[in-house]
C-alpha cells in the first residue's frame, strides 16, 4: 500500500534542462530559407533541443513558449527538436502533458541565423535507490520480517525533493524522498534541510517493526536584497526581468540564487550572481566603470592618404602698364585675370604617423584652377590631432611649391589715342603654395575646411616692353581624405 501511494503521487517525471548544456554551436549558420525570418522580418536563431529519456512520440508532444515578443517555428530531427525562435528571446518554457514543465533563462544574448543547443532531460522524480528500498521495506513488512528492536522512517518533502536528511546529527547520503536503514527503537531527532528553504526539525519515536512516515512541507525562506550603484539610476534586471533603477531595496524576496544585471548609458554593464539567504540582508554595492571611448586607428607607422578638394579661387588681380606712343607715357590699370573660378585639387601624400597625435608626410597633387590652368603642387604635410579617439579634430598644414603644367596664352586689345595695341599675356600659378586646414576625422575618413594661397604670376608683352606681375590670391575649399595605414606598431 505504501509503495502504491508513492507511485501514484511521485512517479510523474520531471523536465529539466541539463546544467551547463546551453552553448553556441560554432560555425553554424541558419541557411534554411523557408524558416529564416520571424513575423517582424528579423532573422531567427536556431536552438537545437537535444533530449534524454524522451521518445519520438513524446518529443512531438513538447510545447515551447516564450514572452509575447517571441516567435517560434519547429522542425523535428532524430533525437532533437530544432526551435527557430526570435534571437532576442529572454527565456524558454518547455512543457509536456505527462512530464510537467521547466523554464530556462538564456544566460547570454543570441544572434540571428546562428545556432545554439541545450539538452532536455526527462528525469523521474523518484530515485531508483529509493524505489528499491521502499519496495523491499514494504515486502518485509508484509511478510512479518520486521521484528526485533528496530524500525524505519520514510520522509517525503513537498513542494520540492532533494532535501538533506540528518538523523541524530548524522547526515545521510540519500536525499528526499528518503527511506532509512534500520533505526533502533526509541526517540530520534530528525532534521531536514534544503538551500533556500527553512529547516524542518522534529523528534520521532520508532516502534519495533514499524515504519514512521513523515510528510514535510518545506517552507520557502525569505531575505532582503539591497542594490546600490555609483553613479545612481542604473537599470536593474533580476533574472533578465526589469526591476527598476538603483538604489532599490527588495524586502522579503525569496531566498535563492539570482543573476543581477546593472546597466547605464556610457557605463560598462555589470553582471553578478547573488545568493539571498534566509533572514539575511544582502547588499549588492557596485561602482560602475565608464566605457572608454574608442581609440583611433592612428598607430605608429606608414600612412598613404589620397585626398580631394573642391572650392573657389578668390579674384587674382593683374596690374598692367600700357605705353602710349603719342604721349610717351604709361597708362596703368587692373585686370581681373581669374574671378571666383572653380578650384579642384587631387592630392596624395605618404608619410609616417609618429604617434597618435603627429603625422609628417610628403605630397604631390594636381590643381585645376580653370580650363586653361593646371599646376602640380609638391609639398610637405605635417598634421596634428587633438586626441587619440575614433573621432576628433585635426589641424593640417601643406607647404611647398607648384609648377604650372598648362598656362593661359591670351591677347587683350586696348585702344589708346585711336591706336590699337596688342598685348599678349602668359599667366602661371607657379612657385610657393601654402594651405591651412581644420577637419574632423572618423575612423579612416577625414572631412575638412581649408584656406590656401598660391603664387599667381603674369608676364605681359607690349611691343618691345615686358611687364611682370605677381599676386597671392586665396582659395577656399571643402576636402575629403582617406587614410590607409600599414606596418602599424
Amino acid at each position: 500500500m505504501l509503495l502504491s501511494i508513492f507511485l501514484s503521487h511521485n512517479m510523474m517525471a520531471q523536465l529539466e534542462v541539463k546544467e551547463g548544456s546551453f552553448k553556441e554551436v560554432e560555425g553554424f549558420v541558419n541557411i534554411n530559407t523557408e524558416i529564416m525570418y520571424d513575423d517582424n522580418d528579423k532573422p531567427y536563431a536556431v536552438l537545437k533541443v537535444k533530449t534524454e529519456n524522451i521518445n519520438d512520440k513524446e518529443r512531438h508532444q513538447l510545447l515551447f513558449q516564450g514572452d509575447a515578443r517571441t516567435f517560434f517555428e519547429l522542425e523535428y530531427k532524430v533525437g532533437e527538436v530544432w526551435v527557430y525562435l526570435s534571437y532576442y528571446a529572454s527565456y524558454l518554457k518547455i512543457s509536456h502533458p505527462d512530464f510537467g514543465s521547466t523554464e530556462f533563462w538564456f544566460p547570454f544574448d543570441m544572434y540571428g541565423k546562428k545556432g545554439y543547443e541545450l539538452t532536455l532531460i526527462n528525469k523521474p522524480s523518484l530515485e531508483e535507490d529509493f524505489m528499491k528500498r521502499l519496495e523491499a521495506l514494504e515486502n518485509a513488512t508484509a511478510a512479518g520480517l520486521n521484528t526485533g528492536e528496530y524500525g524505519y522512517v520514510v520522509i517525503k518533502t513537498t513542494p520540492v525533493n532533494g532535501a538533506t536528511v540528518m538523523i541524530d546529527g548524522e547526515e545521510k547520503e540519500m536525499k528526499t524522498p528518503f527511506v532509512s536503514e534500520k533505526l533502533g527503537v526509541g526517540h530520534h531527532r530528525i532534521r531536514v534541510v534544503k538551500d533556500h528553504y527553512k529547516p524542518y526539525v522534529t523528534v520521532v519515536e520508532i516502534e519495533e517493526g514499524k515504519t514512521k512516515n513523515i510528510d514535510v512541507e518545506m517552507k520557502q525562506a525569505y531575505g532582503n536584497l539591497e542594490i546600490v550603484t555609483q553613479p545612481e539610476n542604473a537599470n536593474i534586471k533580476i533574472n533578465r526581468i526589469d526591476k527598476g533603477t538603483t538604489p532599490k531595496t527588495f524586502d522579503n524576496i525569496q531566498a535563492g540564487d539570482y543573476k543581477i544585471e546593472l546597466s547605464k548609458k556610457k557605463y560598462q554593464t555589470v553582471v553578478k550572481d547573488v545568493t539571498v539567504k534566509d533572514g539575511d540582508n544582502t547588499l549588492v554595492e557596485v561602482e560602475m566603470e565608464r566605457i572608454p571611448k574608442a581609440q583611433s586607428l592612428r598607430k605608429k607607422g606608414w600612412v598613404l592618404r589620397p585626398e580631394i578638394g573642391v572650392g573657389v579661387l578668390e579674384n587674382a588681380i593683374v596690374r598692367y602698364f600700357i605705353y602710349n606712343n603719342t604721349s610717351g607715357n604709361y597708362t596703368s590699370g587692373n585686370y581681373e585675370g581669374y574671378r571666383d573660378c572653380l578650384y579642384v585639387v587631387v592630392n596624395a601624400n605618404v608619410g609616417y604617423q609618429i604617434n597618435p597625435y603627429v603625422y609628417l608626410g610628403l605630397g604631390i597633387g594636381a590643381d585645376l584652377k580653370a580650363k586653361s590652368m593646371i599646376s602640380l603642387p609638391l609639398y610637405v604635410n605635417p598634421r596634428f590631432y587633438v586626441n587619440n579617439r575614433k573621432t576628433g579634430l585635426f589641424f593640417d598644414i601643406k607647404m611647398g611649391c607648384a609648377i604650372s603644367l598648362k598656362s593661359s596664352d591670351v591677347k587683350y586689345i586696348y585702344q589708346y589715342s585711336h591706336t590699337s595695341n596688342d598685348i599678349s599675356s602668359v599667366t602661371k600659378f607657379d612657385g610657393f603654395m601654402g594651405v591651412v586646414e581644420i577637419g574632423f576625422e572618423y575612423k579612416h575618413s577625414g572631412f575638412g575646411v581649408s584656406i590656401g594661397a598660391q603664387n599667381f604670376y603674369s608676364e605681359f608683352h607690349l611691343f618691345d616692353y615686358n611687364k611682370y606681375h605677381s599676386d597671392y590670391p586665396l582659395y577656399y575649399m571643402l576636402t575629403y581624405g582617406y587614410s590607409i595605414f600599414w606596418n602599424k606598431k
